[in-house]
């Protein structure tokens, strides 16, 4: 699986991708807003609505303050 990302920090479409893989969550405005928070500090979106948080190790570092995972 690739996941939407450029080395070179290239502009992404963070609003299209975000709610892409957040479109089948019942929260969805809630997933998108930190989906685009996640995506703008990783330059990068996982593949698919859930999980391959391998495609983005960023995301998969990121945590709330009560250290669950914050990206969607």
């Amino acid at each position: 699986m690739v996941a939407l990302t450029n080395k070179y920090h290239k502009k992404i479409n963070f609003k299209y991708a975000c709610s892409r893989r957040c479109r089948k969550k019942p929260t969805k405005k809630v997933c998108v807003r930190v989906c685009k928070i996640c995506c703008k500090k990783c330059h990068c979106v996982p593949p698919g609505a859930y999980g391959h948080k391998s495609a983005c190790p960023c995301d998969a570092k990121l945590k709330t303050h009560g250290h669950k995972l914050k990206c969607p």
